[in-house]
Order: structure tokens, then sequence, then C-alpha cells
């Protein structure tokens, strides 16, 4: 079954495997982020659309205006754009730069889901799916990352808020879920192997993921998460999860 689906962060990485992943199956796409991606010519671009804006700007975020179609069989969000932020301890961090990770990371994703929630539960009878990428650092902290493993424990834990929620009222058509999708070849690896080692002790084990091909491409993490989310059932649901805890032959 197809639907509408809203898609941060599209421009490159999961996001855009995403999107292509979701045009491909039939879905209507709008992305929301500050670049447009560029498709392959097999991709139906005409069943996307795109949303200008800053997600690094809270208050550009809560006015932002999704254009939703109640009409669709079903609908998804998927809250993908984030950032790794500036690499190194605290104390050496930017404040400024602190507010707008944060603001990308965790307000962006709150605010959105509040909007998607919103739109949708007017005696809402449909599935509906919300995905927050999160990672395994949320549960695994870095030195040098206390920025990107607090955001994302922040997304682990609003997921499981709102799932207490729907559990109260006995909704089984809403699946809140917040996913650790892996390590995915992406421009933040890019960013992670050139980092400091003064700063991030961890990164002779990412250098070594990387030379000895243990990255999963965007494409192939989109396929896994999408197949493992929207086939997901009330019995089964799964709130907060590792992508990789579906295949033990994934990287570790």
């Amino acid at each position: 079954m197809t639907g509408q689906a809203f898609v941060t962060g599209t421009s490159r990485g999961l996001g855009k495997a995403c999107v292509e992943q979701l045009l491909i199956a039939g879905w209507e796409v709008v992305g929301i982020g500050r670049s447009i991606p560029h498709f392959e010519d097999k991709i139906p671009a005409e069943n996307y659309t795109h949303i200008f804006a800053d997600l690094s700007d809270a208050e550009n975020t809560a006015e932002l205006m999704l254009p939703y179609k109640p009409e669709a069989p079903q609908h998804l969000l998927i809250n993908n754009a984030g950032t790794l932020g500036e690499i190194a301890p605290v104390g050496k961090l930017n404040n400024r730069q602190l507010i707008k990770d944060y603001n990308l990371n965790v307000i962006a994703p709150a605010i959105l889901s509040n909007k998607f929630m919103m739109l949708t539960q007017s005696k809402y009878d449909k599935n509906r799916y919300i995905i927050n990428v999160s990672s395994g650092a949320a549960k695994h902290p870095y030195a040098g990352w206390a920025m990107y493993s607090s955001s994302k424990a922040a997304l682990d834990a609003f997921a499981y808020s709102v799932h207490e929620e729907k559990v109260i009222i006995n909704d089984k058509r809403t699946f809140f879920c917040s996913v650790a999708p892996g390590v995915i070849d992406t421009e933040m690896q890019n960013q992670i192997r050139e980092a400091n080692p003064e700063y991030f002790p961890e990164k002779p084990r990412f250098v070594e993921l990387h030379k000895n091909h243990y990255l999963r491409k965007p494409a192939t993490t989109a396929r896994k998460l999408l197949d493992a989310v929207l086939n997901m059932r009330d019995n089964q649901f799964w709130v907060v999860f590792d992508l990789r805890s579906l295949d033990p032959l994934a990287n570790q």
C-alpha cells in the first residue's frame, strides 16, 4: 500500500535513499530541507515536492505548513535530518552552534512530529508512521560526541513517551519509533574519519570500518528500514531498536 510521506534531510545519504525507495513504490513524497535532491531518470520525481526550510532554526520550523492529503491511504514522517556537530569535548564547543545543532537534531523532529500527529489525529482510521533516525550512540556515548549522543538519546525517549500515550488510548494504528540505522557510507562518516584523534579517541575504529568495507550503502539501509517499519503490526511493534538487530550478519 502506498500513501503520503514527509521526509527531512533529503538531499543526500539515507534521506535521499528513503525518498527514492518510496517514489519507486508509488508514494507521494514531500521533502523538507535546505537542498533539493537530484534524482536519476528512473526515479518518478513527478511525485516529489520539496519544501525549502532551515530546520536548525526552531522558529522557522514552527511556522512550516505541511501539505497534508487526508485522502492518502496512509501517512509517514521520517525525521532523518541531523548533524554530528562539532567533535570536541564540552568546554571547547561553540555555544551558538550548539543551539543550531540541538534545534536540528531534537527540536525539529519534536515540532514536526507534533504537526504530523495534529494533522492526522482527527477521526483517523488509517495507519500512520513516524520514524526518528537515531543512532547507536544514544546508548553507547563516545567522548567528543556529547551533543550528538545526547540528542539521539532524546529522540529515543521522545518515542517511548509517545508510545505510552498511544497505549493509554488503545491506538493501534500509530507506529512511532526511533531507529538506529547502523553505520552508513555518508558524508558524516567522512567527518568522523577526519576528526582530531585527541578529541575523538574512537576515530581508529571508524577508519577500520571504512577500510574493511563495513559501511552499508544508504539504499540498502533505506530498503531495510522502510520494510521493517511499514510492515509492523501492533503485536510486534518495536519502539526503539537498532536496525542491525534484525540482521545478524550486519556490520557491528
